[in-house]
């Protein structure tokens, strides 16, 4: 694992995604063509700031390892993007909201996403974890603001 995944991951426990998740994310996130998650912060420093640059370079990272029909591999890298979203957003994150954006508006992931989606188990797990998430996010103290 190099420092790249090694931050990622550790972004990732921080939203309250447990240890084993947030390595199976990065797993499953990277691949050879895709730039590091490092390189995507620092991009997005450049173009957004410091407090949103660790939210957009994760969400890139999760969502484009959602390229195939690997159900479990999905499944872990939509639980990282739900844990990702309710973290940064906190209070004013909305469950709903991240579902529509899975089912309607990606239309390149829609299809890996949809069996997911209609499972009634995998749904309550991805609002447990967004729950927890949004906590967690809710709690950050007055510096977060400024440097993410």
């Amino acid at each position: 694992m190099d420092a790249s995944q090694t931050a990622l991951q550790g972004y990732l426990e921080k939203t309250g995604l447990s240890i084993s998740d947030a390595e199976s994310a990065v797993e499953a996130s990277y691949s050879w063509h895709a730039p590091s998650y490092l390189e995507r912060v620092a991009g997005y420093i450049q173009q957004i700031g410091k407090k949103n640059a660790k939210y957009e370079a994760a969400k890139d990272a999760l969502t484009c390892g959602i390229l195939d029909g690997d159900v479990n591999k999905n499944f872990i890298l939509m639980k990282a993007n739900f844990a990702n979203y309710a973290y940064h957003f906190g209070k004013e994150s909305d469950f709903d909201f991240l579902i529509n954006v899975f089912t309607n508006e990606l239309d390149f992931i829609t299809k890996h996403c949809a069996p997911i989606l209609e499972d009634t188990e995998k749904i309550s797990e991805l609002k447990e974890q967004f729950m927890t998430s949004r906590i967690l996010g809710s709690r950050k103290g007055p510096w977060s603001k400024f440097f993410g």
